[in-house]
């Protein structure tokens, strides 16, 4: 007898990293999501951060530094995106539209 795809996810589950985990209650120990978070320093400059969640919590925060510029912040914020973005393959190859 083939099982439905339902009856699979409910078998299986998703973790928050979004691969299967074998039964719904384990825990998946990668991180499951990652946001840049940007908050002013009290000299005034606008600091960047890399925050991973899994479920509700903050488990890691990756300082990237700190700009009083605009033209520092989309650097810092391009490098936060690129930390981000390490390891991962991409859904689409989109290199012939990038220009450099």
């Amino acid at each position: 007898m083939v099982a439905s795809i339902t009856d699979m996810l409910f078998i299986f589950g998703y973790g928050f990293c979004g691969k299967i985990c074998g039964f719904v209650a384990q825990k998946c120990y990668n991180f499951g999501m990652a946001y840049i978070r940007k908050f002013k320093t009290t000299s005034g400059a606008t600091g960047v951060q890399v925050c991973y969640k899994e479920g509700s919590k903050v488990v890691r925060t990756v300082h990237v530094g700190s700009s009083a510029t605009e033209a520092g912040l989309l650097k810092l914020e391009k490098k936060a995106q690129g930390i981000i973005d390490a390891g991962k393959k991409p859904l689409f190859n989109l290199d012939k539209y990038n220009k450099k």
